[in-house]
């Protein structure tokens, strides 16, 4: 969904920041794999560790990269010729790094732990 609907990709790093003590991303990395989905799962894991200050989900983050991406692709369905030039121009450079192409700054990410910043972890 995340790469369909813009708000699901903007609170998604915040549900993984939030639950990171619960996850066990053995598991998550499996079934995202299965789903073809291990590099956006990646993507969104690094997002949440850099936005939520927890290095360890920005390292494990890594174990999910897909090596075959070479080159950088839209993370957003239904890309434009216009909305490939505003994502050149906005992505952030941690997108840029997993190989993503977006019109969405890092900023849209961070509104979300913004908004809720006493949402703590849950243990």
């Amino acid at each position: 969904m995340a790469h369909l609907d813009a708000s699901v990709a903007r609170v998604l790093p915040f549900v993984f920041g939030r639950l990171a003590s619960r996850l066990n991303l053995d598991v998550l990395r499996q079934r995202a794999k299965a789903a073809d989905l291990k590099h956006t799962v990646g993507f969104m894991l690094d997002v949440a560790g850099q936005l939520g200050g927890n290095r360890e989900l920005s390292r494990e983050s890594v174990r999910f990269l897909d090596r075959r991406l070479s080159r950088n692709r839209a993370f957003f369905a239904g890309e434009t010729r216009r909305s490939r030039v505003l994502a050149e121009k906005r992505t952030p450079d941690l997108a840029r790094r997993w190989g993503w192409r977006m019109n969405m700054g890092l900023d849209s990410f961070a509104s979300v732990f913004e908004k809720f910043p006493d949402a703590a972890p849950h243990a």
